[in-house]
């Protein structure tokens, strides 16, 4: 059971001791006056405890706190956050192995300790993760990652950043996701308005290293021409192309025409090129591969289950693109209760929001973010390094191009 809350305040203990010990007021006096047990104002005046806040001295030492915490952020940063059970867990044997005297016997550390701890340190604060499967935990390996930029090394050595191109597919439903809006402090239920379809369109997306974003592929679910009726294809981004596929996601001849229809078109003449695709099985298309292969474009697969660090799309463009559908769509419907997201209204929405997002600065910090540079495995002395023991992630060495 935690120990019931103190009924005085530090400020009142340090007045406290302050006007007894200038002696206004004797400490019986002022132990009433101030609501403070006696022999706690006792000890305060008399120096038998340091200092004037009230309650017990914590478990850990302040140094061993903040190593506790700062543990608890790095590996947090890695995928690997603590739950509160864990936390009360792990500081329990830290105090065990550290020989600190605590009174957490055998168990773990109570839910009096945690809230302590939690309010001695602000900058932790409960939040849910997003989610993060073991293979991506386990893929952000340093020998895994420290392949890859090997290879990428060789492949873009004296390529400039405009003959490096990422390509990248993404969801967008029309039942899409509200943004936060303002509503009275503590409403427990809250709705907002979405389209009651669930129908979805596929994007495929493709920008260089240098900031050239290229015109995007429409994928929409359907077996005929027939599946794009209804959707207004004129307010699309110029150059657009629309297909169909029963799957809606990009698969087999779609990379062929993804390829002939949209990057050869418009990635220049200039030889070679690169293009870097998440290692999926809808990328890994034979027929694509061939046709490149003959064109001079190097095609680079991301090591699976990575692309959440090292796909450009997705750390540039594709998390604003996103954003700004959200909003864009979120305040088309609040305009008007007859407003709803369908096949009529979606592509000029969408077009806003690629307007926005799909710029040539977001499409340059990604590949900031991933690709400008390569890991070197030589340099023991690089500080964003992570040890194998701590999770395994490697952010390595870079060198801007």
């Amino acid at each position: 059971m935690a120990p019931r809350a103190k009924a005085y305040t530090a400020a009142a203990l340090e007045e406290a001791v302050r006007r007894v010990k200038a002696g206004e007021i004797s400490q019986k006096k002022a132990a009433k006056e101030y609501g403070i047990p006696v022999m706690t104002l006792s000890d305060h005046v008399n120096g038998r405890v340091s200092g004037t806040k009230p309650g017990c001295r914590p478990v850990m030492s302040e140094e061993m706190e903040g190593r506790f915490s700062a543990k608890l952020v790095e590996v947090a940063d890695q995928g690997f956050g603590l739950s509160k059970r864990l936390v009360m867990q792990r500081a329990a044997e830290f105090c065990r192995k550290a020989k600190v005297d605590h009174p957490f016997k055998d168990g773990p550390a109570g839910e009096s300790w945690y809230r302590g701890f939690m309010r001695r340190h602000p900058e932790l604060s409960h939040r849910t993760p997003s989610k993060l499967c073991t293979n991506r935990g386990k893929a952000m390996a340093r020998e895994v990652v420290a392949g890859y930029f090997r290879d990428l090394g060789a492949l873009t050595d004296g390529v400039p950043p405009e003959q490096i191109w990422n390509m990248d597919e993404s969801g967008f439903h029309f039942e899409h996701n509200p943004i936060k809006v303002v509503c009275k402090k503590g409403t427990k239920a809250l709705g907002s308005r979405v389209s009651s379809s669930r129908e979805n369109v596929t994007v495929i997306g493709c920008a260089s290293g240098a900031g050239a974003v290229l015109p995007p592929m429409f994928i929409v679910k359907g077996k005929t021409f027939k599946s794009l009726n209804s959707f207004n294809t004129g307010d699309a981004p110029p150059h657009s192309v629309w297909t169909w596929q029963a799957k809606a996601w990009m698969e087999d001849s779609l990379g062929v025409e993804w390829l002939t229809k949209i990057f050869l078109p418009h990635c220049g003449p200039q030889r070679p090129q690169v293009l870097i695709l998440d290692q999926h099985h809808s990328h890994e298309v034979y027929e694509m591969n061939l046709m490149a292969r003959q064109q001079n474009v190097h095609i680079l697969a991301l090591p699976p289950h990575t692309s959440h660090w090292l796909q450009p799309l997705d750390k540039g463009c594709f998390s604003a693109l996103s954003r700004y559908y959200r909003s864009i769509c979120s305040d088309f419907m609040a305009s008007s209760r007859q407003q709803v997201v369908n096949k009529a209204t979606f592509t000029r929405l969408f077009t806003q929001a690629w307007e926005k997002g799909m710029t040539p600065s977001n499409a340059r910090s990604g590949y900031w973010c991933c690709c400008c540079g390569i890991v070197d495995d030589d340099d023991d002395s690089n500080e964003d390094s992570v040890d194998e023991h701590d999770g395994g992630i490697i952010y390595g060495t870079w060198k801007r191009r």
